[in-house]
């Protein structure tokens, strides 16, 4: 069974909830993301996302999500390189703190 979108929003705001006030879901989100992702949701991560989970020196957890390139897909030359270069993506989140206090008032 693949994602929907709107499962993946779904999972994603309970991961936030979950890692925010239960130790030990937190603990295991950070050992293993795409375990902690499949005990909420009973889906296994895409092949193609690397899901990382870390927590910075204030005791804030980041997640970032890198989507890799297909099996077999070559990698561009230096010439192809500037010719697309038009930026990157790259999403994390602080999980806790002020903001995310604010956010859950």
């Amino acid at each position: 069974m693949s994602w929907t979108v709107e499962e993946a929003y779904e999972t994603y705001d309970v991961f936030k909830i979950r890692t925010a006030e239960d130790p030990e879901f937190r603990a295991l989100a950070l050992k293993d993301p795409e375990a902690a992702v499949k005990q909420l949701s009973g889906l296994d991560l895409p092949d193609n996302l690397d899901l990382q989970v870390t927590e910075n020196m204030n005791g804030e957890l980041e997640v970032s999500m890198l989507f890799l390139s297909p099996a077999g897909e070559e990698e561009l030359d230096e010439t192809e390189l500037i010719e697309t270069a038009g930026g990157a993506a790259y999403g994390s989140l602080i999980l806790q703190g002020q903001l995310y206090m604010n956010l859950k008032k």
